[in-house]
């Protein structure tokens, strides 16, 4: 099964902007709701991509915090710090390099960086995709 929820600017969406607090809440309700609903032991793929890959953080981070983590988690592009549109974001772990490579060490996680991406992965969208794929059909249940 697939989810994915549409940021409130798009289409009908009602509701403001809430800078990836009230999103994160929507989805965690929504992901709590899922597990409630569906058999037990059915794996929990999250992936966002830049405003999504925000809000996706909180939601890993609470969820880890609650014992019940996502089998597996994707990150793409994600925002940290002030971004152009004058909103700042302090994503869970936060995104610098050094950071993140400190925190997959730690957790023993994976890191892949696209070095000739840039944040829309202009011609690169193909191999993201088999990397995403590759990553969250690789995911055990739990």
């Amino acid at each position: 099964m697939t989810c994915a929820p549409t940021s409130v600017a798009w289409g009908a969406a009602r509701g403001g902007h809430a800078c990836g607090a009230g999103e994160a809440d929507d989805l965690l309700a929504l992901v709590q709701a899922l597990r409630a609903g569906i058999r037990q032991g059915l794996a929990l793929a999250l992936v966002g991509f830049s405003f999504g890959a925000h809000v996706v953080s909180r939601i890993a981070a609470a969820l880890s915090e609650a014992g019940a983590p996502a089998s597996s988690v994707v990150l793409a592009s994600p925002p940290d710090g002030r971004v152009p549109a004058g909103r700042s974001y302090d994503s869970p772990g936060h995104f610098g390099g050094d950071l993140v490579l400190g925190w997959a060490r730690r957790h023993d996680k994976a890191v892949t960086v696209l070095p000739e991406a840039d944040h829309f992965f202009t011609g690169q969208l193909p191999l993201l995709r088999r990397l995403v794929v590759t990553h969250v059909t690789g995911a055990t249940a739990v």
